[in-house]
């Protein structure tokens, strides 16, 4: 399958990397601007191309790819 280095593979909030599931759940619509984490702080998408390997949702432990 092939994938675009552009592609949201995850979101940061928190000072951590969480997956698209984990992420969805706690703001139902990330994409939607204007959205922080409970320390005010907006959150950002994590692109497939910022990826260096091996990182993992602080939520769900999942490998974030």
């Amino acid at each position: 399958m092939y994938r675009k280095s552009f592609e949201v593979v995850g979101y940061a909030y928190e000072a951590a990397l969480h997956c698209l599931d984990c992420a969805g759940k706690r703001f139902e619509n990330p994409d939607k601007e204007g959205l922080e984490d409970s320390e005010g702080n907006p959150i950002h998408p994590l692109f497939l191309d910022q990826l260096e390997g091996g990182e993992c949702c602080d939520d769900c432990f999942e490998p974030i790819e």
